[in-house]
């Protein structure tokens, strides 16, 4: 019966001990408590940049990064590359608004180098060839 006593009385300090510090952490600063929305961590558009397998003797150009074996296209004037991201991602440097959500992953398309113009045709002499 002593023993259950002294346990009461443990749990009852206890209690007491959570109580008196319960009101001092209530009396926090506004700065350090966040609303749950904030708590959340933020959502950011993603890419993957363009990459492609570098040769032997070849190096990357000035638009791109080496990762490995491959040629990775730097990220676009607001995005900055993910950290150890397999595959290379880029992601926004301002956060999307609250509530959206992002879109899927998307790849980088480049623009696709023009195809030389067809060679005028020249019209034959007329009467026929001599």
């Amino acid at each position: 019966m002593m023993h259950r006593v002294g346990t009461l009385a443990l749990l009852a300090a206890g209690i007491c001990a959570a109580a008196a510090s319960g009101p001092a952490s209530a009396q926090k600063p506004a700065a350090q408590q966040r609303p749950a929305a904030q708590q959340r961590s933020a959502n950011y558009d993603v890419y993957e940049p363009g990459r492609r397998q570098r040769l032997r003797r070849e190096t990357c150009l000035r638009d791109e990064e080496p990762a490995g074996a491959y040629c990775v296209k730097q990220c676009d004037k607001g995005y900055r590359p993910v950290p150890a991201s397999e595959p290379p991602r880029c992601r926004s440097v301002k956060p999307l608004p609250p509530g959206e959500r992002p879109g899927p992953v998307r790849r980088q398309t480049g623009e696709q180098p023009r195809l030389p113009a067809p060679p005028k045709k020249v019209p034959a002499p007329p009467g026929g060839a001599p």
